[in-house]
């Protein structure tokens, strides 16, 4: 019984903390995207989450639209995260390939 409800408490934690990521994720990307004064935000929604090779690290795949001027456009992004610090791009040391190389969105 205990087992049971301390596994039930670890998933709602578990969930509330993935909530909170995607949350600060958009919300990033929501106030680095205003910086630029000719685009607006219309709309930003994460289309996929991954686990990537680094420990604690994840890849948001974000779809995005945008009002240029007189124009709607919808873009695709990717951003890194380990909840702490949020990066638009991470390369390999090793090779100096961006890590973005060989995403394929699903």
């Amino acid at each position: 019984m205990i087992k049971k409800l301390l596994i039930a408490m670890f998933l709602l934690c578990n969930t509330v903390y993935a909530a909170e990521m995607e949350n600060q994720v958009l919300e990033f990307e929501k106030k680095r995207l205003s910086n630029n004064k000719r685009m607006q935000v219309q709309e930003i929604k994460i289309i996929s989450k991954e686990q990537i090779k680094l420990e604690g690290w994840f890849m948001f795949i974000l779809d995005i639209e945008l009002k240029l001027q007189d124009k709607t456009a919808r873009i695709k992004d990717i951003i890194f995260t380990n909840g702490k610090v949020i990066a638009t791009d991470l390369h390999d040391m090793t090779t100096g390939e961006s890590l973005k190389k060989n995403i394929k969105e699903n």
